[in-house]
Formats: structure tokens, sequence, C-alpha cells
């Protein structure tokens, strides 16, 4: 139904090492019939090409009018934790990586109330893939709806983005932060979740310029 994208391209200045970019709000709302993405964004800066970043996201958003389904099957939040300017925020059902609740006549069938399943799409290059979160595997939505992605720079903007094609009824922004990896995130998640052969790799890679 709703998927997310982060894309990055164009030329800009490349991200101090160590530096962390202004956070960057997807919005999943959008006034028109049809299209093919919501929560379209990119970052300022280019990625330095071979050095690794971490990509936070945090926030929740719905893809439907709760409010048309009566009531809602899971855990569903009063109101997203960023709410869309200008339009009616109801209660939130889904964040970066989950759904959380659900149509009410889903209800039936517990194995479709809190599932994975949202899209959410970044190119750090010129292709669009859906990241893995790291750390240990989740079998819930995490309690702050935040969730960590290794990339690796390929000297361009990085870009995001999550599939949907009605996005008049959605509401909720993403918040999304962008910072050079440390060399205690090599330590802790190791060299080759930044696409890096191994963490000594990693460790050197911290330290490019730029």
């Amino acid at each position: 139904m709703v998927a997310l994208v982060l894309v990055l391209s164009y030329t800009a200045a490349a991200v101090p090492a160590g530096a962390v970019e202004k956070p960057i709000f997807l919005e999943t709302h959008r006034n028109q019939a049809r299209v093919d993405y919501v929560a379209r964004g990119a970052t300022k800066a280019r990625l330095t090409a071979g050095k690794p970043y971490v990509v936070s996201v945090r926030g929740t958003w719905s893809f439907f009018d709760t409010s048309a389904e009566g009531e809602l099957c899971g855990l569903p939040e009063r109101r997203p934790m960023y709410p869309s300017p200008g339009v009616r925020n109801r209660r939130a059902v889904a964040d970066a990586e989950w759904y959380f609740a659900q149509f009410a006549r889903r209800c039936g069938d517990p194995s479709k109330i809190i599932v994975p399943g949202i899209r959410f799409l970044l190119a750090p290059g010129d292709t669009y893939v859906n990241p893995v979160p790291l750390g240990p595997t989740l079998t819930r939505p995490s309690p702050s709806h935040t969730y960590r992605y290794a990339v690796l720079g390929e000297n361009r903007r990085m870009r995001f983005r999550i599939p949907d094609v009605q996005p008049r009824d959605n509401y909720g922004r993403l918040r999304v932060v962008v910072r050079a990896a440390t060399v205690a995130d090599c330590t802790r998640y190791g060299g080759p979740v930044f696409a890096l052969a191994d963490d000594a790799a990693c460790v050197a890679a911290t330290q490019l310029p730029g």
C-alpha cells in the first residue's frame, strides 16, 4: 500500500568528518490522486565515497484515514510523532518498518495486525535499496519508532522514499538524521554491514576526509 524511499543525487558539498546533517523530514501526505512514492527527500550534502554512515529514522504515520475504518486493532497511537502540516492528523498505524495497527475488517486475523512490511527505501548512489535495521532482528516495532541503517557513501546525495499509490489520506512525517559512522559503530555492528571487508577496514574508512 505504502512504501517509503529515501533518495540522494546531485552535486553538493561533502559532509564534514564526524558531522551530523540537520534533520530531514519526509512527508507522507501528498495532495495528488495517485503517485508512485511518498516520503521523498534527500540530504543536502554528498556522502564521501567509501566512508561509512549511519542513517537514523524516527516517526509514525498512517496510509489511510483511520476515521473511516471504525475501530482499529493492534496498537494504534493517538497521532503521528511528527504531524503533517495543513491536514487532519488522526491515529498513527505505521512507522518506517512496521504496521502496528490495521483496518477494522482485518481484526479477525491476528497474523495481519502487527507485521513488518513498510518498504523504507534509500539510495546512497543510483540504486534504491530496502535496508535492514542495525542491531538484533526485530520481532516487534521499536518502542521509540526509531531505526538505524548502515550506509556506505558513493559521492552522491542520499535519497529516501516509500512506495504508496494513494497519498491523499496519508498523514505524518518521518525524521531522518544522517551522521558519519564512528569507530564504536564499526566495533558494535561490524565492517561488513557497511559493505566493508572487516572491522579494521571500517575503522580506517571512518578517518576519510570530508
